[in-house]
């Protein structure tokens, strides 16, 4: 069984906020996307932070650790484009 096999369901575009605006938009789209969908496939772009100045890109790491510790996801990865994560929902 591929956890990444199947039919998105709801995607999430975090581009264009701040981290902390992420990561709440992020919570609050886990929480939703798993009473909606139990052990659904959801999309979280965060964009490859091309445009993020000379620090470089926040979202990526900060979604990737915002991920793992979340209590709404069984697993996640990168997505094809490398742009993004797939996440596999909790029952």
């Amino acid at each position: 069984f591929d956890p990444f096999d199947g039919i998105v369901v709801a995607t999430l575009d975090l581009h264009g906020q701040t981290a902390t605006q992420a990561l709440a938009s992020l919570e609050s789209f886990l929480a939703t996307s798993r009473k909606r969908h139990r052990d659904a496939l959801v999309h979280v772009i965060t964009g490859k932070g091309k445009n993020s100045g000379e620090k470089g890109p926040v979202l990526p790491g900060r979604v990737n650790a915002a991920l793992k510790r979340s209590d709404h996801v069984d697993a996640h990865t990168k997505d094809a484009e490398g742009g993004g994560y797939l996440v596999r929902l909790k029952r």
